[in-house]
């Protein structure tokens, strides 16, 4: 993946990649969402000397709370509120279980995908609803 302070949401070049994907824009809603969980879940399983497998729902909880993330998405133009962190912590989490997928279908372990293979993901999974 691009290098990117963990307050990006996204890269430029992340955002781009991600644009020209065939799917929906609900589905680079989600991809977009899991490059920037990727990001947040290394950060959180590097700082406590883990992997990703072994980060909890507390501490992603946790991070969001002590991270200006409300700071950080009002910076980039989205409107906050008191619902945001509950959101952020769920988008964090939901972004596991396609990482997983994603992870296991390339036999390598999550923190070892890249931009290319998160996108080729769910693009192959876009595509397999359109074909079902």
């Amino acid at each position: 993946m691009t290098n990117s302070s963990p307050s990006d949401f996204l890269t430029v070049e992340e955002s781009m990649a991600v644009d020209q994907a065939l799917m929906t824009a609900s589905e680079r809603f989600s991809t977009r969402a899991a490059i920037y969980s990727l990001r947040v879940l290394k950060q959180i399983a590097h700082h406590n000397g883990i992997t990703i497998a072994q980060v909890s729902d507390g501490q992603v909880a946790d991070w969001v709370n002590q991270e200006p993330i409300s700071a950080q998405a009002e910076a980039q133009g989205l409107d906050t509120d008191g619902s945001f962190t509950p959101f952020f912590v769920q988008l964090v989490l939901s972004s596991r279980k396609p990482l997983n997928h994603a992870a296991q279908e390339s036999d390598i372990p999550v923190e070892a995908l890249t931009l290319e293979q998160i996108i080729r993901w769910f693009e192959a999974q876009a595509k397999e609803r359109i074909q079902n």
